[in-house]
């Protein structure tokens, strides 16, 4: 039987990747599927994924991304997809996760302690960047940010991140899951 996919969107430093772990482990059959990771394998005309001009490329890792998350899915994990899938991207991950019954989950923090998670990260996203400055960092941030500020009607999708600890962020996931809230139509 094809167990759930777990959508865990949001802009970055919204706590999706921390959360992400701390729900997998919540289950006893799990896959934490991270979408950062697929941008990284491309080598060769790589486009910085915040640019308009990425978006065929952006397409494409939604698709590719989602497909493997299926197949964890379809092999009985409980899976958690971990990356920026904004409503914009969401005509994609259906149809590229198939059969799978797909839940959705929006993390957003406010714009300040957003900044202050990503800028405060050590790691580098993606191998093929250039080490972005504060200043660039900060503007695609905002950018992002702005994107996830206004959800329509995916904003009941929402868990406000800003003044949780991931504990609590995890546990309302959980709730809102299990309760069967977060289905994705």
């Amino acid at each position: 039987m094809t167990a759930p996919i777990l959508i865990l969107s949001g802009p970055p430093g919204s706590g999706k990747t921390t959360v992400a772990a701390l729900l997998a482990d919540e289950f006893a059959r799990s896959a934490h599927v991270l979408g950062d990771h697929f941008i990284r394998y491309i080598r060769s005309d790589w486009k910085d994924p915040s640019l308009p001009e990425a978006n065929e490329q952006n397409i494409a890792v939604v698709a590719i991304t989602t497909t493997a998350a299926a197949g964890y899915a379809a092999a009985g994990y409980t899976t958690i997809l971990d990356g920026i899938f904004g409503p914009w991207f969401l005509e994609e991950v259906k149809t590229a996760a198939g059969t799978a019954p797909l839940h959705y989950a929006v993390l957003r923090a406010d714009i300040d302690t957003a900044l202050i998670r990503a800028l405060g990260r050590t790691e580098t996203h993606n191998d093929n960047e250039s080490h972005r400055d504060g200043d660039d960092l900060e503007r695609v941030m905002r950018l992002m940010h702005g994107q996830f500020d206004q959800l329509a009607q995916y904003e009941r999708f929402v868990v406000d991140t800003t003044h949780a600890t991931p504990a609590e962020v995890t546990a309302e996931v959980l709730r809102r899951f299990q309760g069967g809230e977060l289905v994705l139509d």
